[in-house]
């Protein structure tokens, strides 16, 4: 007999339990059948994907599943843990563990038991079975890659003799013959050539099945370990489907009914006339097909909500079960997990008793108490441990599960960053299961235009992906590029067939402006819409370059009562020019209503700056709230936050930036004092630019000798001058009128708008870099064509561990935790009675990380090792233990900052 799992033993901790290879193999193929239930929706949208039967796919694949761990069979495997029991296969010295059991099981496959198989089915159905049998070939790569990342299908000379005995490969190929009459294999339905092509491409979603069936199956909580020989019949029968039927109804693994759409007004209240763009979601005649639908319309005209309506209508036809929304950053998501706090239950029926779960995609906010008890997030009592850099699928389970941002996907509701939903694109482990997460999900990507290029390649991916998958997708934007939402529809348009030309798409710098763009099969409509009468209006553009002026402006603006905002382009920008308020003696009388906002706060500190930020500017905020207050922000306030300031001012940074920032100016009608109010009476808005003058020709350091800083942060100098001139030249711009008419003049080249001489040699290398990061991301991310292999990821570094896979290009960030050490005990920074660790986490530059690691002593290192071996959750991440010569670079309202940085 052979050994699958083991673990401590619940009476003895110093005895090792045990549970049968062949069992196990059983139970995580019992998941899989309920996982796969033929009735339900992922089985189907599958097996419609595959042109297969549903019934088919559901026995074919258990069958493939009891297969999953058939390395195991391996002397070389179980030698790892001698002595378990007389009844199992004693361990041989000449059989060493150099490959993991997957890899093994891998070469047992292509070596002998492919051709065992295909023997098998010649008796059977002699007529050209070899090359069916071959057409299993993708399937099995699916199945043995059940640790979250594909198996190296290239032996390398590896014979599989050298991990099995004879012994061995006649007790894994007797299990097989019985597994053949258990369930009946049928490969017939494979015979069509195109199924192979299919198979591929619907790989990655069998595969996050398949990391899910082992993890649920690892679970001695529904499987206990069992080591009485019975047949497999009765085991699979009597233990392995009953307990896999209890798992899947405890843990809740199962569809949520959907509500009736009952209208707008049904998920918001406090909406009573849809906006044009919001009626638009509400009349729009739907197909029942996968589609891609682009809204662009001005900041505050209601994209969100005229989103969650066109959701709640595609779920309500069926064409999803759920939706994920996908955010620049880790505010922006806050905010929104807040605004979807109040909405998302409305989208879903009570008739059945059910509670969807709404997930954060960071942090550990408010995280749903049914859906932080499920699919094993409860201490597993697997904690199998086969070599020390090999982990079985209990201890991945909990690191995986531990960490809230990837929940999000198996949740009926994700909020979260567009980072997490890249990561199902790039060759990051268990990528699959956010992929079979998502592929039935609406994909909501807001503020789309605030991606780099190497961002947006990935979003074309992931967009074939999610439209490969039957997935639908909305995209929100106040100010897209023409030929950003090109290429966004062209990616869409890519389905499986795409082989075939499909529909010509071109984005016209004339296009009308607010505009919806929706995409189903080969269809492409353009329907122009007004915007809300509220949100139209005429900003005034002011601009200095004198720092000196900025600050008279902003004392005499405090000085009158006023609310302002200091968007800066840089941290370092922003702490200096906190400090220079709060330490400078003519400002003396400001000094306490002044805050700072940026991205380099542990989360425990960013959500509090984040609340009071609201409080103090957001839509309830009144005139004692905001009255002579100032804060100095990053880009964190620049998107969908709803913030209203009384002034402005801004950095300079691209036209889509400005006008994005000036949606926070004037947001709301207040009186003169800043009350809400029916009219709008603070004036003009008017929006301050912080930016060298734009002459007709400017010199090489045009931008540098003022704002270093926003070179390096936004390196095509001539848009930004182009930027600059437009606006200088205007004076204002005009809302929704002249949104296109900016935003093409600054990101498309023509005889009007030429870059000036001396700013073009960096110009044409920020356009070189732009071309290198759109390639950068073209060779990290999959290639979704090749299916799950190794062979679909063309980086060296490919599937290790997430925090190696870039989702981002430029200064590179590394997720770490704060912690404290008291009484020689590191602790989390956070001081919170849940997820103290997630409240600790921030992310610092790469840069920032390798000066602190140098300050951290000695002791207090080894120390930090054994708590990574005891936290799972605090494996991949990197621990800053604040010790006094660190402390000094953190505060709990100023962030995280060295002011040597350049």
């Amino acid at each position: 007999m052979y050994w699958g799992k083991t673990c401590l033993s619940k009476n003895n901790c110093e005895i090792r339990d045990y549970h049968l290879l062949p069992y196990h193999s059983l139970d995580v193929a019992a998941v899989g059948y309920h996982l796969l239930d033929s009735s339900k929706i992922l089985c189907r949208s599958i097996s419609h994907q595959l042109d297969l039967p549903p019934s088919w796919l559901q026995s074919f694949f258990t069958f493939l599943l009891s297969l999953h761990d058939i390395g195991k069979f391996s002397r070389a495997f179980q030698g790892l843990s001698p002595g378990l029991s007389v009844s199992l296969v004693p361990p041989l010295s000449n059989f060493i563990y150099h490959h993991r059991h997957d890899h093994i099981g891998q070469v047992f496959w292509n070596q002998c038991l492919k051709n065992h198989l295909s023997d098998y089915l010649i008796k059977k159905t002699p007529d050209n079975s070899l090359v069916k049998i071959n057409r299993l070939n993708p399937w099995m790569k699916i199945v043995l890659g059940h640790h979250g990342q594909p198996v190296d299908e290239v032996s390398g000379g590896i014979n599989y003799q050298a991990y099995f005995s004879e012994e061995d490969e006649s007790a894994a190929l007797s299990f097989i013959e019985t597994l053949l009459i258990l369930f009946q294999l049928d490969i017939v339905p494979l015979s069509p050539k195109a199924v192979t092509k299919k198979v591929k491409l619907m790989s990655w979603t069998l595969a996050g099945v398949t990391t899910l069936a082992d993890w649920i199956g690892s679970n001695q909580d529904f499987f206990e370990h069992k080591k009485e020989k019975i047949s497999l019949e009765e085991y699979f029968n009597e233990y392995a489907m009953p307990g896999a039927k209890k798992a899947i109804a405890e843990l809740e693994i199962q569809d949520v009914s959907v509500a009736a759409f009952q209208g707008l007004s049904h998920l918001f209240s406090s909406i009573h006339t849809p906006s044009p763009l919001q009626q638009f979601t509400l009349d729009q005649d739907l197909p029942q097909a996968s589609q891609l639908h682009i809204f662009e319309d001005v900041t505050g005209a209601g994209k969100t909500e005229a989103a969650l309506c066109l959701s709640h209508r595609l779920m309500d036809m069926g064409l999803a079960s759920g939706l994920y929304i996908a955010l620049p950053s880790m505010a922006t998501a806050n905010a929104m997990y807040e605004r979807m706090a109040k909405a998302y239950a409305h989208l879903f029926s009570k008739s059945d008793g059910k509670k969807p779960s709404l997930i954060l995609a960071h942090g550990a906010r408010k995280l749903s108490p049914r859906f932080s008890q499920s699919i094993g997030l409860a201490p597993l009592k697997d904690n199998d441990q086969y070599t020390p850099s090999e982990s079985g699928a209990g201890a991945w389970c909990n690191a995986w599960l531990t960490d809230n941002a990837k929940k999000a996907f198996l949740a009926e509701v994700g909020v979260g960053t567009l980072d997490q939903a890249l990561l199902s694109i790039l060759p990051a482990r268990h990528q699959s299961l956010r992929v079979l997460g998502l592929r039935h999900k609406v994909l909501i990507v807001d503020e789309v235009h605030a991606y780099d290029p190497y961002m947006q390649k990935l979003l074309e991916n992931l967009l074939y992906l999610h439209s490969i998958n039957g997935g639908s997708a909305i995209i929100l934007s106040a100010t897209l590029p023409g030929g950003m939402r090109t290429t966004l529809v062209e990616s869409f348009l890519k389905t499986c067939n795409s082989d075939d030309q499909t529909a010509c798409f071109d984005s016209q710098k004339t296009d009308p402006y607010p505009l919806i763009t929706s995409v189903w099969g080969n269809k492409i409509s353009k329907t122009p819409v007004e915007t809300r009468a509220c949100v139209k209006r005429r900003v005034c553009v002011i601009f200095s370059s004198n720092f000196e002026e900025m600050v008279r402006q902003i004392t005499e603006m405090l000085d009158a009562g006023r609310c302002i905002c200091w968007i800066r382009n840089t941290v370092k920008d922003a702490v200096e020019t906190f400090d220079f308020f709060k330490n400078d003696s003519g400002f003396n009388v400001h000094r306490r209503n002044i805050a700072l906002f940026h991205s380099r706060y542990a989360m425990v500190d960013r959500q509090r700056i984040e609340t009071k930020v609201l409080e103090q500017f957001g839509k309830k905020s009144d005139c004692e709230d905001r009255k002579g207050q100032l804060l100095i922000a990053t880009q964190v306030v620049e998107q969908s936050l709803d913030l209203d300031f009384d002034c402005l001012i801004s950095d300079l940074a691209p036209i889509d930036l400005l006008i994005q920032r000036a949606g926070r100016l004037c947001r709301h009608s207040r009186d003169v004092f800043g009350n809400i109010s029916n009219l709008e009476e603070r004036g003009e808005p008017r929006l301050f630019v912080f930016s060298p003058d734009p002459v007709e020709d400017p010199p090489a350091q045009w931008l540098r000798d003022l704002l270093p800083g926003t070179a390096a942060v936004y390196p095509h100098i001539g848009q930004l001058w182009r930027s600059a001139k437009i606006l200088k030249n205007k004076g204002s711009f005009t809302m929704p009128d002249e949104a296109r008419q900016l935003v093409e003049f600054v990101y498309t080249d023509g005889d009007d708008n030429i870059i000036p001489p001396g700013l073009e040699r960096q110009s044409m290398e920020a356009e070189g870099e732009f071309s290198t990061q759109r390639g950068m991301g073209h060779i990290n991310q999959l290639n979704i064509k090749k299916g799950y292999s190794m062979a679909s990821a063309s980086t060296s570094g490919g599937w290790a561990a997430e925090v190696r896979i870039p989702t981002r290009l430029g200064s590179t960030s590394v997720q770490c935790v704060l912690a404290i050490v008291e009484d020689e005990k590191i602790m989390p920074y956070a001081d919170t009675e849940t997820f103290a660790w997630s409240f600790s986490k921030l992310q610092l530059p790469e840069y920032y990380v390798e000066q602190i690691e140098k300050m951290i002593p000695e002791e207090i290192c080894s120390k930090i090792e054994v708590l990574k071996d005891a936290e799972p959750f605090l494996k991949w991440l990197t621990i800053i233990p604040l010790t006094p010569e660190i402390a000094e670079y953190y505060g709990r309202n100023s962030g995280f900052y060295i002011p040597m940085e350049g």
